[in-house]
This record gives C-alpha cells, structure tokens and sequence, in this order.
C-alpha cells in the first residue's frame, strides 16, 4: 500500500472551513505535503463555486487588522 506514497512526486491537500451558518467558505488552503523537487507548505487561494476555480487571494481585500500593542508587559 506505500508504493502511492513512494511513487508520488506531488501529494497536495484542498481544506476549506466551514463558517457561522455551516456551508463551506471560499478561502482555501492548499496543503503541499510532499514536493519531490520543491518545497512543501501551504497556499490560500480564494474558491469561485459558480466557476469551480480557484483565484489568487487579494490582499487587499481583507479589512485592517487592528493593531496590537507592543510591550514588555506580557507575562509570557
């Protein structure tokens, strides 16, 4: 049952969250497990269901973050 492993030069896994009302969200990790001549990781992609595609993730279409202050005064 290893040969599939073995023999696999790309293993890559779609994982998508599901939101407050239970149905699939469209951002999208791609998990790269194994990358025989690359690197491995992950890549968030935005999923169009009416295309059955995926897009780049725009940056710049996430709201500001807040920013959080920096201090000496974590106990960690």
């Amino acid at each position: 049952s290893g040969s599939i492993e073995q023999d696999a030069d790309v293993v890559m896994f779609i994982h998508r969250e599901n939101n407050e009302e239970g149905q699939k969200g469209n951002l999208t990790e791609i998990l790269i497990e194994k990358h025989r001549n690359g690197p491995t990781g992950m890549v968030t992609l935005n999923f169009d269901d009416k295309r059955a595609s995926f897009q780049e993730v725009d940056r710049n279409s996430f709201d500001d973050f807040s920013a959080t202050p920096q201090g000496g005064d974590d106990e960690f």
